[in-house]
C-alpha cells in the first residue's frame, strides 16, 4: 500500500501532523523533485536476538525508545529486514529493520525503522539508529544503509530513505554515520559523493564540508554567500575540486545567483560568476572545461572554465 510518513528521531518532541499538499521541491540533476509520497518495498521476515547494549551513548540512538508509541509498535508488530550491507571486510552486518504501520489507540497508525549492526562472528548486535513515523504524514521518512568506508569501521547511512520535505526549497538528500567502534553516529547534512567514491562534499551552513569516507572530516570552507542557502553542489570529473550554485528565492530560484569554485587543493573558494539574468539553479559538471548549468525556466547554459565566459547553449 502507498503511504507516506511524518518522522521524528528518537528523544524528539512528537510533531503535529502537516495536512498540507506536498509540494515539488526545486532543483534539477540529481536532486529529488517528486512529491512525497511511495510504498515501501516488501521485506522479509526473521526472528531477531536482543539487542546488546551499546558501548556509548549515541547522538542519534544508543538504545531502544522508551517512548510509549515506540514500544507498542514494538510489542505489536513483526521485525522485517529491510536491507542487509555486509562490510568489505566481512566482519560487520547492517541490516535495516522495519516494523510496520501499527495502530494505536487514540493516536493513529505508526511505524518503525531500526539500523541495527551486528558482528558476524560473534553475533553481538547493536542499534545504530532508529526511527518513528506516522503513517499518513508528509515529509522524507525512512532508514536506508548507503555504503561502508573502505576500512569497514563507518557506516554511511540516510535518514530519507523515501519522500522529501513538505514545503518547497533546494534539499539535497542528508547522509549520517555510524562508528563502529565508538558505537556513536552523528548526522553529517546533505552532500554528493565524490567521483571515486571515497569523499562527500557535505553542506553544513554556513560551511561546505569534505568528508573523506575512512578519515572524516578533511576541509572546511564558508560558503560565498553567507546570507543565502546553498544550492546544489557538483565534483569535478578528476574529483580536485567542487563547483556550487547559491541564490535568493524558496520555491523558485530567485536573484542573485552566484556560481563558486573550491580548489580542494589550495582549499581556495572563488566566485566565477554572480548572475542575476538568468538565474541559475541548477549545474553539473561531466566535461573537465566546461560547467553545465540550468536556469529558473530550464534553459540550458555553459560556463568555459578556461575564458571564464557563460554562453547559452539550445
Amino acid at each position: 500500500m502507498s503511504m507516506s510518513r511524518t518522522v521524528w528521531a528518537a528523544g524528539a518532541s512528537l510533531p503535529l501532523m502537516r495536512l498540507r499538499l506536498p509540494t515539488l521541491v526545486m532543483g534539477l540533476l540529481g536532486v529529488m523533485i517528486t512529491a512525497c509520497d511511495g510504498g515501501p518495498a516488501s521485506p522479509t521476515t526473521t526472528s531477531l536476538p536482543t539487542l546488546a547494549p551499546p558501548a556509548t551513548s549515541t547522538r542519534i540512538a544508543a538504545e531502544p525508545t522508551g517512548a510509549p508509541i515506540a514500544a507498542i509498535v514494538r510489542a505489536q508488530a513483526s521485525a522485517q529486514v529491510r536491507s542487509v550491507l555486509v562490510s568489505p571486510d566481512g566482519q560487520l552486518r547492517a541490516q535495516v529493520l522495519t516494523y510496520g504501520c501499527t495502530p494505536v489507540e487514540g493516536e493513529g497508525e505508526y511505524a518503525l525503522d531500526e539500523l541495527v549492526v551486528e558482528t558476524i562472528a560473534s553475533g553481538e548486535r547493536w542499534l545504530a539508529a532508529e526511527q518513528l513515523q506516522a503513517c499518513g504524514g508528509l515529509g522524507a521518512f525512512g532508514l536506508e544503509t548507503l555504503f561502508w568506508s573502505p576500512g569497514s569501521r563507518l557506516l554511511y547511512y540516510s535518514t530519507a530513505r523515501e519522500g522529501v520535505p513538505d514545503g518547497c526549497g533546494f534539499w539535497l538528500k542528508p547522509f549520517s554515520v555510524a562508528d563502529t567502534l565508538s558505537r556513536q553516529a552523528e548526522e553529517l547534512g546533505g552532500g554528493v559523493l565524490s567521483p571515486d567514491g571515497r569523499s562527500l562534499a557535505l553542506v553544513q551552513a554556513p560551511d561546505l564540508v569534505v568528508w573523506q569516507l575512512d578519515e572524516g572530516e578533511t576541509a572546511r570552507i564558508p560558503l560565498a554567500a553567507l546570507e543565502l542557502p546553498p544550492g546544489p553542489i557538483v565534483w569535478a570529473p578528476d574529483g580536485a575540486s567542487l563547483a556550487y550554485l547559491q541564490f535568493g528565492g524558496n520555491c523558485q530560484p530567485e536573484p542573485p545567483s552566484y556560481l563558486v569554485h573550491v580548489s580542494l587543493g589550495s582549499r581556495e573558494s572563488r566566485t566565477l560568476l554572480t548572475s542575476s539574468d538568468p538565474v541559475l539553479g541548477g549545474l553539473e559538471w561531466k566535461d573537465a572545461g566546461i560547467i553545465t548549468l540550468w536556469d529558473e525556466a530550464g534553459q540550458r547554459w555553459e560556463y568555459d572554465l578556461a575564458q571564464s565566459r557563460l554562453l547559452q547553449k539550445p
